[in-house]
């Protein structure tokens, strides 16, 4: 633009200069018509040919009538000087009009020059003009486009910085994204390495567990073959005594024992047996084998002679049920027992106690210590089925002690499960209570507490609960809590596993999986997690209990978290009627009391805030929370959506979609 002037200024001065050279070329003009003007001048004071004609015609007629009129030539010398004067002074007015006529000639032509060049110096003026009034609607147009361009890069630069503060506002969202997904990836490996670390603890104990294991069944069975042998050398002195060993098989071996001191005593008391009744002898010989080791459990009672008064003290009585009398009391007279007088004549004749009575003796003490040392360690073992079937009421010999839970399968578990679905808990024994708290409660971490201190289901229910936290030691308060609510569930006798309520169905995964993801609070999984939040507990949360245990400070997240509870149990907890209802208004704008967080962010987009919509998730933000919430307003919603506060059109477009969307409901 600049240049532009310049070379307007240039142009205007050219133009003035040629101006000035054409005026100085009309003055020099106008000094030349003066000059001829005075030039005409001068040749007007020189008589004109009419007058010498008029005086030549004058003086012929003088010379002709110079006779007739020489009376008038005075009067006519008078007149021709009057006429002379008159000629004289009509010179000087011819001259004086003349010269006005010259002047006002030389003056109008030098008006018109004048007025020629002011007229070319208007035109000049006029054509500068036009020419700056040219420039200047050009300049002003070249404004224009200029304040357009301007306006258009303005415009870009805007729509630039729009897209810049999007991309930078998407970058920080997946930037959130990308922590809180490597925050859960670190929990996640945290806690499969806390697993992995319990899995190789346990695997330690398991391997220290199977090499014992493996060390008392090489002992079991060294053990086993000493008993063996033992028991070839009872069947010896049995033979010695003609005893029948096939009949002494069915009697215990204590009762065993005690027949053979019996028999040795014989020898010193052979006067006092001359009398004695037909006995009975029954021994019975039980081998039982655990999934580790291999143990012997046996049983067994007698009844003296009443008239023999010899008393020992390893005799069993004659009232257990296991005696030779009450076996045989069904048995009749057969040909497995000997009668006295046999036995006697061959201990009189010492054919059976000889001179190794004394080596024998010894043996018999031998067997009954290790003997009795066997049984004491296997006093807990599985016995055999067989005792079952010999002595069906024989509690004091055959103990149906339950397996260990550790030692099952998770079949056998589901099993055990399934076999109590439908029995109420005070017919529970422990392995179904065991069962129970490891697969419906998930606190496996509490079966072995449980093993030890509760045996059925009857003793879980009369604990108190202090009694129950000293029973199982339980340090959380939010676990303390979840056990003590299902136990008062289950007091009640037509409660079972199969028709527990619709808050006992809902684990914690449930909870920690879905519904926390449905109210837009995920980041607090883990948290929930590790307390075993289940339904019955979720039930009975309050503020303070988020706050304290769960980490959940900010009150929008306790608000949110509350109004969630606050559904479940408008709908007692119902999932499946939960789910039919979201399903329902999945693609319309409906019943937006059950909303989902994922539902809310399908409808942020379907209003034009598809930018923004990202921002809800985990922001807390779901139906229950706008419904029943009544400080929830736009604004609120505006900041879970991460719209900024500049951006009035947007937020109005928000309120009036909000206002559109909760006033129904």
């Amino acid at each position: 633009m600049v240049d532009n002037n310049r070379r307007l200024a240039n142009h205007i001065d050219g133009t003035i200069q040629s101006a000035n050279q054409e005026v100085n070329t009309l003055r020099v003009e106008l000094n030349v018509t003066n000059q001829k003007l005075l030039e005409l001048s001068m040749i007007g004071s020189r008589p004109t040919r009419g007058t010498r004609y008029i005086s030549r015609t004058r003086l012929t007629t003088d010379t002709m009538q110079l006779n007739k009129v020489v009376e008038e030539n005075k009067s006519l010398n008078g007149s021709n000087r009057q006429l002379q004067k008159e000629i004289e002074n009509l010179k000087q007015q011819v001259t004086n009009s003349e010269n006005r006529n010259k002047e006002s000639m030389l003056g109008n032509y030098c008006n018109k020059k004048q007025i020629n060049v002011e007229d070319y110096v208007k035109k000049l003026i006029k054509k500068s003009s036009l020419a700056l009034t040219s420039d200047r609607k050009r300049l002003k147009q070249e404004k224009t486009e200029l304040l357009n361009q301007i306006q258009e890069m303005q415009n870009t630069i805007d729509d630039k910085e729009e897209q810049l503060r999007d991309f930078i506002r998407e970058f920080e969202l997946q930037i959130k994204e990308n922590e809180e997904i490597m925050r859960e990836s670190d929990d996640q490996r945290n806690r499969l390495t806390r697993e992995r670390n319990d899995l190789s603890r346990r695997l330690q104990d398991q391997v220290e567990i199977v090499t014992s294991l493996r060390g008392e069944v090489v002992g079991n069975e060294k053990r086993l073959r000493e008993m063996e042998a033992e028991v070839l050398i009872v069947s010896d002195l049995f033979c010695n005594f003609n005893i029948d060993v096939n009949f002494a098989c069915y009697m215990p071996l204590a009762y065993c024992l005690n027949v053979l001191r019996y028999f040795c005593n014989l020898r010193t008391a052979s006067s006092q047996l001359q009398g004695s009744k037909r006995r009975s002898f029954h021994i019975s010989v039980e081998e039982s084998y655990a999934t580790h080791n291999k143990t012997l459990n046996i049983s067994g009672g007698t009844e003296p002679n009443s008239a023999s008064q010899l008393q020992d003290p390893l005799l069993i009585p004659a009232s257990s049920p296991t005696s030779p009398r009450h076996y045989l009391q069904g048995q009749g007279s057969g040909g497995n027992s000997s009668s006295s007088e046999d036995v006697h004549a061959d201990v009189v004749n010492g054919g059976s106690l000889g001179h190794s009575y004394t080596r024998r003796t010894k043996i018999v003490q031998n067997i009954s210590g290790s003997l009795s040392r066997a049984f004491r360690r296997g006093k807990n073992r599985k016995s055999l089925d067989i005792a079952k079937i010999i002595f069906p009421d024989a509690d004091v010999f055959l103990t149906s002690s339950q397996s260990n839970l550790f030692e099952r399968s998770e079949e056998e578990k589901k099993e055990t499960l399934t076999t109590n679905q439908n029995l109420p808990m005070h017919k529970w024994r422990a392995d179904a209570v065991l069962v129970w708290l490891e697969l419906v409660l998930h606190m496996g971490q509490y079966s072995k507490e449980c093993a030890e201190n509760i045996k059925s289901g009857k003793v879980l229910l009369g604990l108190s609960e202090s009694e129950l936290d000293k029973c199982l030691n339980i340090d959380n308060v939010l676990h303390r809590r979840k056990l003590w609510l299902a136990i008062e569930e289950f007091r009640n006798p037509a409660v079972t596993v199969a028709n527990m309520s619709a808050a006992g169905q809902l684990d914690h995964w449930w909870v920690c999986e879905q519904w926390l993801r449905d109210v837009g609070l995920t980041q607090y999984a883990s948290r929930f997690r590790e307390h075993l939040i289940d339904g019955r507990t979720l039930h009975s949360l309050s503020r303070k209990d988020l706050e304290r245990h769960l980490g959940m400070e900010k009150k929008s997240h306790q608000e949110s978290a509350m109004r969630g509870i606050e559904l479940l149990r408008m709908l007692a907890f119902n999932t499946q009627r939960l789910d039919e209802r979201r399903q329902m208004c999945q693609t319309r704008d409906t019943d937006v009391l059950v909303w989902n967080n994922a539902r809310l962010i399908q409808w942020a987009k379907s209003v034009d805030l598809k930018e923004y919509s990202s921002s809800l998730r985990d922001s807390g933000v779901h139906g229950a929370l706008l419904v029943l919430d009544p400080t929830f307003t736009s604004d609120d919603m505006a900041n879970a959506l991460g719209i900024p506060v500049n951006k009035a059109t947007v937020r109005r477009h928000l309120a009036s979609e909000f206002e559109a969307l909760v006033k129904p409901a």
